[in-house]
């Protein structure tokens, strides 16, 4: 698998190819980032999965952040064993700071490419005050990993509620990643990290 960074120059390169998208901060990367993306891989039988380092995040504040440089280079080292993971700024790349831009932008430039966006359930529980959130799941399918105890609370949340086809997978599928269709894998034992808890013992 091609480890250089996708851009709209290579998107030949992801045609045809199942692509899971796991955006945010990697400040820093941990082994929750990866076991979620480990998992997804393999219960949506992916091809690979890309890191999003984010420039920024709105919601946060950007006092907290290490670098973008920093950030990126600790996720390609994470994932450098990792042969269909990669590590992208693309979104810096691209100019987009906020999911549903992004995802608006990556249709457009990889229209031949099957994504869907991956997030633990700890962010499908607040996924509702995201800019324009209502409108992120017709840009591509999502995947929501749980992630206790927010796995229980995300149960009740907007998302969840929301008029769309939700599907409980709990093994290895060969599911469509059709937009409008929420993925929920509630049923393997993730690991309770937050990048929040690692800065505070560094």
């Amino acid at each position: 698998m091609l480890k250089a960074s996708p851009n709209l120059h290579n998107a030949y390169v992801w045609h045809g190819q199942r692509v899971g998208l796991l955006g945010g901060s990697f400040n820093p990367p941990h082994a929750g980032h990866l076991h979620i993306s480990r998992v997804a891989l393999r219960t949506l039988k992916l091809d690979a999965i890309w890191w999003l380092v984010s420039p920024g995040n709105p919601l946060k504040d950007p006092k907290s952040y290490a670098p973008l440089t920093n950030r990126l280079r600790d996720s390609q080292r994470m994932l450098a064993d990792e042969p269909r993971m990669l590590a992208t700024d693309i979104e810096d790349t691209l100019g987009t700071h906020r999911t549903f831009d992004t995802l608006q932008a990556l249709k457009g430039g990889f229209s031949h490419t099957d994504f869907v966006f991956l997030m633990g359930s700890d962010s499908a529980h607040s996924f509702h005050k995201w800019y324009r959130w209502q409108e992120i799941p017709s840009l591509t399918a999502l995947g929501i990993l749980g992630r206790p105890p927010a796995q229980s609370l995300s149960q009740n949340s907007p998302l969840k509620m929301a008029p769309l086809s939700h599907r409980e997978l709990s093994r290895a599928e060969s599911v469509a990643l059709q937009p409008g269709t929420c993925y929920w894998m509630n049923h393997h034992p993730l690991q309770v990290l937050a990048s929040s808890d690692i800065r505070k013992t560094l």
